[in-house]
């Protein structure tokens, strides 16, 4: 196995970019395994903070897999490609004695498999977007209260079956948390 995953981050206070990458190779300790695997990605992010006010950022990663059995065969079901972009926003009313957040954010996932399965022309695909709303306060400072509203939505297509099946989730949620802290 021969695996590697380097990252740089550039911290100037209000600005912070960083990057990075994967690559792993996994191969079979004897001639007679056949096995063939390859993990590679690259990521990125920005994130920008005009203290003590405003915070805010974006993201973006992809990663494939590619994977073939100690046979020799590839495993069309597990070989993919997802692709994520994510962002996010924070706003304070700067207060030291009655500190106050709000939060807004959001990610989409595109997942899609690296064959032609059972029909022909339509491979696996699914795309994934969880959002959320967030507020939070600090009474006394040690008690936080955080409230959080989330919304996810999904779609899946699978070709593993002809016809090819496609279905749709959607979930709604709320939390309301405390932490004391002394």
């Amino acid at each position: 196995m021969v695996a590697t995953r380097p990252v740089a981050i550039l911290d100037l206070g209000w600005l912070k970019l960083k990057a990075g990458t994967e690559y792993k190779r996994e191969t079979g300790l004897t001639a007679s395994n056949l096995t063939h695997n390859v993990y590679k990605g690259v990521g990125g992010a920005a994130q920008f903070i005009f203290a003590p006010h405003i915070e805010f950022g974006l993201n973006a990663a992809q990663g494939t897999v590619w994977l073939v059995k100690n046979t020799g065969q590839v495993d069309y079901q597990h070989n993919i490609t997802r692709t994520s972009y994510g962002l996010f926003a924070n706003v304070s009313n700067g207060s030291a004695k009655h500190p106050l957040l709000f939060g807004v954010g959001g990610l989409y996932t595109h997942t899609e498999a690296q064959n032609d399965a059972v029909v022909s022309g339509v491979v696996d695909k699914a795309w994934l977007f969880q959002g959320y709303v967030a507020a939070q306060y600090v009474a006394l400072q040690q008690l936080y209260i955080k409230l959080v509203a989330g919304y996810s939505r999904g779609h899946w297509l699978s070709a593993e079956s002809d016809p090819a099946i496609s279905f749709n989730d959607e979930m709604y949620s709320l939390r309301l948390r405390f932490a004391f802290y002394f």
